[in-house]
């Protein structure tokens, strides 16, 4: 493409994906809906290497419908550090862990 500058990125250690999802509030949830994505930002919370979402209080919500559907879910976390971009992609099953 004309006028645009690429950038391209490196992997981080594991200690530096911990910190960023340990200092992280938000990030972006994708689900399925049908042969569709859904994709809502959520809040979330990293400890003992999992992360913790945080779900609607009632039971007619879009994204636990959604929810119920989808067999691996894929959580999008990002942030700008001292003029450089970093982004954190994790995939797999959901589950309710009962914490808060």
């Amino acid at each position: 493409m004309k006028h645009v500058d690429y950038v391209y990125t490196v992997g981080m250690s594991e200690a530096a994906v911990e910190k960023r999802l340990r200092e992280s509030e938000s990030g972006v949830l994708a689900l399925a809906r049908g042969e569709s994505a859904y994709a809502v930002p959520v809040s979330h919370h990293y400890e003992d290497g999992v992360i913790h979402l945080r779900r609607a209080d009632d039971d007619r919500s879009e994204k636990l419908a959604a929810a119920e559907t989808t067999a691996e879910a894929t959580f999008v976390c990002y942030g700008t550090e001292e003029g450089e971009t970093w982004s954190i992609v994790a995939s797999g099953p959901l589950r309710r862990t009962g914490v808060v």
